[in-house]
């Protein structure tokens, strides 16, 4: 009885804690966001064109079925994401080494005991009791411990002059264990598994990547916005600019640095539909101009730096794939 009566005072605590709260999320966005979809190209670490070939030289037997894994799911990647990246092992420009310098995989059973209780028939001494009574046992629960490891040593070589352009490593990892009524995986399912959380790190290493975003839109501090913010959502993001200029209230900077912080997420859109370095550093620029003076009117909008932040290191991945050109 003590303690529900504890547990309903701090149910009414809550109440009144959320019903006094200070919103976390500016007026400008709400509680429920209004939200454009992306999709943008991720430049690799390395720029490479021309020809390639794969080499996976055995570290030890029993090894092949990961490097034909891992082969395929490479060229299946560069073939999609870079173009300009041909495969011809008789005349390639580049050699792509993979090499496995560890690799473990095991299966074990392990026993673990656990007391629970269980309602049986009462004892003669019990019979007064209405209900059955209650005994413990101990059960043991079979485990079966599923792990699994594959380290990559990873770099690409200029097959005329031998001289490595890039190298890495990439390690990953399984480790479940499964009760008996669970259906585990194979051997063969943890290594693919395993060849896949590799492929992962390797990837974006040297072929274009693409990621999803989800990006909100401010609505103003009344929702004057969410006219623009339609066409937007539609992607006719000349019509949107245009509402949102019109919708903005002049007197107030809140509503002014919404209006520009959205005119930066469509060039940030721009960005991911631009076609050349020039067209994608033109559009970055003025999203970042237009995200500075956002910022410099509502500095407090903490959505204004999550953007800020994530254009400038797109724009720093890009500097950086063409510096490796």
């Amino acid at each position: 009885m003590k303690q529900r009566k504890i547990s309903k005072f701090l149910i009414i605590i809550i109440i009144i804690n959320l019903c006094f709260a200070v919103p976390v999320v500016r007026a400008g966005f709400g509680w429920i966001k209004t939200n454009v979809d992306m999709r943008r190209k991720i430049p690799p670490a390395v720029s490479l064109s021309g020809t390639y070939t794969i080499l996976t030289p055995r570290a030890e037997f029993g090894y092949d079925w990961a490097h034909l894994k891992m082969r395929e799911s490479l060229s299946r990647a560069i073939s999609i994401n870079s173009p300009d990246l041909r495969y011809n092992p008789e005349n390639a420009k580049y050699a792509i080494i993979i090499e496995i310098s560890n690799y473990y995989q095991d299966q074990v059973w392990k026993s673990e005991k656990k007391k629970v209780e269980r309602k049986v028939d009462c004892d003669e001494h019990d019979k007064n009791k209405k209900d059955k009574c209650k005994k413990e046992f101990i059960e043991i629960i079979m485990h079966l411990l599923v792990e699994g490891e594959l380290s990559v040593d990873f770099q690409v070589t200029n097959n005329a002059t031998k001289r490595t352009i890039y190298s890495s490593g990439a390690h990953a990892r399984f480790d479940d264990d499964f009760v008996l009524e669970e259906d585990p995986p194979s051997l063969r399912q943890v290594e693919d598994i395993l060849v896949q959380q590799i492929m992962n790190q390797i990837l974006p290493q040297i072929t274009f990547t693409y990621e999803r975003l989800s990006i909100p839109l401010a609505k103003g501090k009344d929702g004057e916005l969410k006219d623009g913010n339609e066409s937007a959502q539609s992607l006719r993001w000349e019509e949107a600019i245009k509402k949102w200029y019109s919708r903005q209230k002049e007197n107030e900077l809140e509503s002014k640095s919404n209006v520009l912080y959205n005119i930066a997420i469509a060039h940030e859109y721009a960005v991911y539909s631009s076609n050349t370095d020039k067209e994608i550093f033109a559009e970055l620029n003025t999203a970042l101009d237009n995200l500075n003076k956002a910022i410099s009117l509502f500095p407090s909008e903490k959505i204004y730096y999550e953007a800020q932040g994530r254009i400038t290191d797109y724009k720093n991945q890009w500097e950086h794939y063409q510096r490796a050109q």
